[in-house]
């Protein structure tokens, strides 16, 4: 569903973000497989930390439409 509660019609892609603590990064757009969304997505992605530290990562979600149209994103 959008932010109106209204189902989804033209779905285009899911891009997965991460942040180290200085803003977030795309680190894969992943297209979508129907325009109505529903589906699942499991992806591997590489987050460049430094060796042997420990650091936060912030892993986050957004949802595009074939207009462009990104969404808020989802911790």
């Amino acid at each position: 569903m959008n932010l109106e509660g209204d189902p989804l019609t033209s779905l285009a892609k899911t891009s997965i973000y991460f942040d180290l603590g200085n803003g977030r990064t795309l680190a894969k757009e992943v297209p979508a497989t129907q325009l109505s969304g529903g589906g699942e997505i499991s992806e591997t992605i590489t987050i460049p930390v430094k060796i042997q530290h420990e650091q936060p990562v912030r892993i986050c979600v957004t949802a595009t439409d074939s207009h462009g149209n990104e969404s808020l994103s989802t911790p």
